[in-house]
């Protein structure tokens, strides 16, 4: 199953029942998001970057992965990408950087960044002005996968008033 691969994958050893739980209320939400829609993660702590990237090619989204701004600038050229997910505590070009010149190539992309919780009001004052949101680490299964359908499907509600989730 999913959650063992995962736990292993990140050594966290076997699932809990809370995972289980999760993974199962994803399983529910899987025919909601059957889509060919592609998802670009971009995000120097690897371990979020791939449980992120497992969860949405899950729920049957194609994921393509980055470990920092200029790898996701070389996706942003080549593919088709229907939304950004990106670290906002990134070194050198964070989250808000690739976000300003990812939307100069597609200006209507939106944008999920990833932050700890004591970056939230540092992302929530930079999301402005797009179709975006804020994903708290650590995330729930559940949490990203309503996110990310939610901004794929009504990405204008939070063109004004970026959402705060996790």
């Amino acid at each position: 199953m999913l959650q063992v691969e995962l736990r292993k994958k990140l050594g966290a050893g076997k699932p809990t029942l809370e995972t289980c739980a999760e993974m199962d209320a994803c399983g529910a939400l899987r025919t909601v998001a059957d889509t060919a829609e592609n998802v670009l993660i971009v995000d120097n702590e690897e371990t979020s970057r791939e449980l992120a990237a497992a969860i949405l090619a899950y729920q049957g989204y194609r994921v393509h992965t980055a470990a920092n701004s200029l790898e996701a600038l070389t996706t942003l050229r080549r593919q088709r990408v229907d939304l950004l997910i990106a670290g906002l505590e990134m070194p050198l070009l964070g989250g808000r950087w690739l976000a300003g010149r990812a939307r100069r190539i597609r200006p209507h992309l939106p944008v999920l960044f990833m932050a700890g919780r004591a970056a939230t009001t540092d992302a929530e004052r930079h999301v402005r002005g797009g179709q975006c949101a804020v994903l708290h680490r650590p995330f729930s299964f559940v949490g990203l996968v309503e996110l990310v359908e939610d901004l794929l499907t009504h990405s204008t509600v939070c063109a004004r008033f970026p959402r705060a989730v996790g």
